[in-house]
């Protein structure tokens, strides 16, 4: 079980490593745009690395109406993704983060399971067709 207190989040820039770990899971039709975003700093990029594991993340802080502030979650490549959230959580809210949201690829069902006990629940559901 991996405890949040043994997670080590580094910002890092823009490497082929991570590139490789996040390219399948990244809209092909958006891969240019994420990654200058993260080149750019748009975005922050995220080596998080534990007890022989390593995953890839990506965030944003998003300003809403009235000064709310979320922390979006692009994409985050790897395992230990409760864990990942549960600190992302204590951490964002000790910065004063108001929320944190992400999409996810992954069932519905599967997500809940996972997330749910952090506190997380559905707010939109995503379709696209090609054509």
């Amino acid at each position: 079980m991996v405890v949040e207190t043994d997670l080590i989040f580094k910002q890092r820039g823009w490497n082929d490593e991570a590139g490789k770990a996040l390219r399948d899971i990244v809209d092909p039709a958006r891969w240019l745009e994420f990654k200058a975003a993260i080149i750019e700093g748009h975005s922050t990029l995220w080596e998080v690395t534990g007890d022989g594991w390593r995953s890839w993340l990506v965030t944003y802080f998003e300003s809403l109406n009235g000064g709310y502030i979320e922390l979006r979650v692009e994409v985050l490549a790897g395992s230990h993704s409760r864990a990942i959230f549960a600190e992302l959580k204590r951490r964002a809210k000790a910065q004063g983060v108001d929320s944190i949201a992400f999409e996810t690829i992954h069932p519905e069902a599967t997500i809940s399971r996972l997330m749910g006990p952090l506190g997380f629940e559905r707010k939109v559901s995503i379709f696209r067709a090609s054509l």
